[in-house]
């Protein structure tokens, strides 16, 4: 009944963590994973999914997820095997997703009852932003190096059933009102030549996964979120982008 925080920490020192804002009061709980365990979590905290009463914390630079019980946040397990640079995490019909920057770009399949990696799917270079979408899991690729595709993975098959292509860099997804899909792209910048490709904020159709419609952006943004009721995004992050526009 609150909200969990999740803080990265620096990149090499170990010192991510979760905290916890309750529904009611105006109070923080910090540090839940130390407080119970007597011990830091890891190293750069991006994401967490729970299953039941189990949540799973994607540790991109210890490079495994690490499972608590969500009630108390005791320790359960640690899961590495099969877990290379993970970025971020969904769950659908019983099993979880993750992104990796791993073995070129792919979503590890998770098993979360025996804690243990049971699949990939390759998909394309530095995967980031994941969401279930119409039953298909949506898979935006670009957190490094240059890709402009966005692959959609049929879980029935677990395997890419489509691939769309649009701007540089796309690095998450949110759905409208309506039901069309966007994402926000960062644009790919070159630093040995200092040149940049435009980001734009970018529209598809979920049912002919063709890009629609393109926004240009101003500067390049890392993640988005929708309203309620679907009619308003923000979006932001980026490293050197301050701000949150709507």
């Amino acid at each position: 009944d609150g909200v969990f925080v999740l803080n990265e920490g620096s990149m090499g020192s170990a010192n991510a963590s979760v905290s916890f804002i309750p529904a009611a009061g105006d109070s923080v709980q910090g540090d839940l994973f130390m407080n119970a365990n007597g011990k830091g979590v890891g190293d750069v905290l991006m994401d967490m999914v729970s299953v039941d009463t189990l949540s799973f914390l994607v540790l991109n630079g210890s490079q495994s997820l690490m499972v608590v019980n969500n009630k108390n946040f005791n320790h359960v397990t640690e899961i590495t095997d099969g877990i290379s640079n993970p970025r971020h995490a969904v769950v659908h019909d019983g099993l979880i997703y993750v992104t990796q920057w791993g073995n070129e770009g792919e979503v590890a399949i998770v098993d979360p009852e025996n804690y243990e990696v049971i699949g990939s799917i390759a998909v394309g270079m530095g995967p980031e932003g994941i969401r279930v979408i119409n039953e298909e899991i949506w898979v935006a690729n670009g957190g490094i190096g240059q890709d402009n595709t966005i692959s959609v993975i049929d879980p029935a098959e677990n395997a890419v059933a489509n691939t769309i292509e649009g701007g540089d860099c796309p690095k998450d997804l949110a759905v409208d009102a309506e039901g069309n899909v966007w994402a926000v792209c960062s644009g790919y910048t070159n630093w040995n030549t200092g040149e940049s490709t435009t980001p734009y904020l970018q529209k598809m159709n979920a049912g002919t996964y063709e890009v629609v419609e393109s926004f240009e952006l101003p500067a390049a943004h890392s993640q988005i979120a929708a309203s309620a009721d679907g009619e308003t995004f923000c979006f932001g992050g980026g490293y050197g982008n301050a701000g949150v526009f709507a």
